[in-house]
């Protein structure tokens, strides 16, 4: 059989598309695996979505579970705060009315206590002293007193004190007719004080124009004059030897075996110096 060019040409065209058909399949092969593993992706998608729409309102139920056990545990703490606050507040309260008996029912000072209250209280007035002997008239200023205690420094006992270095004078007491009132003054330091302490010596037995002793004393205390006032009591009776105030305000006594000692209270003085 004899072929022709024109067989033979359909022949090699025929045998071309039979390549090119063989040559399509593993395209079309990976294209289908494509799709298939993006049904399988697609499914598992689902799948999760499905179980996370399940599983929310078990979560929701397991948090407010969670919030409620944290909210009790809160009340709890909460609760014993209160009752702890409680209890102290009860106790403050029973402290406070304890403290207010005892305001109510002031315990009798001891004579320790009393002897300190008294030293304190002397101590406060140790830039402080008395004169006697200065004429009083009405109507008296502060400074008008301060010049008549520097005239009478410089006058009556010999001393240069200025005005500056006098804190206040006044009277003391009620004045009974013509009769002129202690002068107190108080100094700036103690040192200017005691320099017209000391100066009072120089009164002895001079008088003022009334006729009574020119005196400069230290401001004692209540009690200390009691004190001093038993003292001289006892001096009298020659219970003591002598009797006297010392530049810081001590009452001093000379016993009768001419010892020197210290006395703070009628106490500390000899048996029977009490009595008056």
């Amino acid at each position: 059989m004899v072929m022709t060019r024109s067989g033979k040409r359909r022949r090699k065209t025929d045998s071309g598309e039979n390549h090119q058909n063989t040559v399509k399949n593993p395209n079309e092969s990976t294209q289908d695996m494509t799709e298939a593993d993006m049904a399988d992706s697609s499914l598992i998608t689902v799948i999760k979505s499905t179980i996370d729409s399940a599983l929310l309102p078990i979560k929701a139920e397991l948090q407010q579970v969670a919030k409620s056990s944290e909210l009790k545990d809160l009340r709890e703490d909460i609760d014993r705060i209160l009752n702890r606050q409680d209890e102290l507040e009860g106790r403050i309260r029973r402290v406070e009315g304890k403290l207010d008996d005892i305001e109510k029912t002031p315990l009798p000072p001891t004579p320790a206590v009393s002897n300190a209250i008294n030293s304190l209280e002397q101590y406060t007035r140790r830039n402080s002293l008395r004169i006697r002997g200065i004429p009083e008239v009405e109507g008296e200023r502060s400074e008008f007193c301060i010049q008549k205690v520097v005239n009478f420094c410089r006058i009556k006992l010999g001393i240069d004190i200025p005005q500056h270095s006098i804190d206040r004078a006044h009277r003391v007491g009620v004045r009974s007719g013509n009769t002129s009132r202690t002068m107190l003054v108080k100094f700036i330091s103690w040192q200017d004080r005691n320099k017209v302490f000391r100066a009072r010596t120089k009164l002895k037995g001079k008088r003022d124009d009334e006729g009574k002793p020119l005196l400069v004393t230290a401001d004692l205390t209540r009690e200390n004059m009691r004190t001093f006032s038993a003292a001289l009591s006892a001096k009298k009776r020659n219970l003591i030897k002598d009797v006297w105030i010392d530049a810081n305000c001590r009452i001093m006594i000379t016993a009768l075996d001419k010892s020197t000692k210290n006395i703070e209270c009628i106490d500390d003085l000899p048996s029977g110096s009490e009595d008056n």
